[in-house]
């Protein structure tokens, strides 16, 4: 018998969150959480090449590093990836996007390194000062190689 690939089978994407949610909470005593309406569209356009097991771990991580209730797109991990179906962005000359991608990274480094200044380092404070959720500030910590 053949079991489609999960990316075949997006109808079954919410009810395999909720299991998963429902494990984790048991398992770590813990309240159960939810997924934002966001963050359900983006897991369900996700193309899941690893299938569920993927999925568990992508859900598994939100769920330890977030603190709120409900995990937002800010709390997923997603490899990088198209997902299914997502059309081809128009394309742009290379120097350009490489000049202001490269200007964006710097500038945001930058910003980073004034707020985890004005906030004596603590990381918490300088996240909500820069204005990122703090899984994704910690993410450019380790990007910029900042500690």
């Amino acid at each position: 018998m053949r079991v489609p690939p999960l990316r075949e089978r997006l109808e079954d994407i919410p009810l395999l969150i909720d299991h998963f949610l429902g494990i984790f909470a048991a398992r770590y005593s813990r309240e159960r959480r939810s997924v934002s309406r966001a963050a359900l569209k983006r897991l369900c356009a996700f193309a899941w090449p690893g299938n569920v097991r993927q999925l568990e771990n992508v859900l598994l991580n939100a769920w330890v590093l977030s603190d709120q209730p409900e995990l937002d797109v800010d709390d997923f991990e997603l490899p990088a990836g198209r997902p299914p179906r997502a059309p081809a962005p128009p394309e742009a000359p290379a120097s350009d996007v490489e000049t202001s991608f490269d200007a964006h990274r710097a500038g945001e480094r930058d910003r980073i390194l004034a707020a985890l200044s004005r906030c004596n380092w603590n990381r918490v404070k300088a996240a909500e000062l820069v204005g990122l959720p703090r899984r994704t500030f910690y993410r450019r910590l380790k990007e910029y190689g900042i500690q």
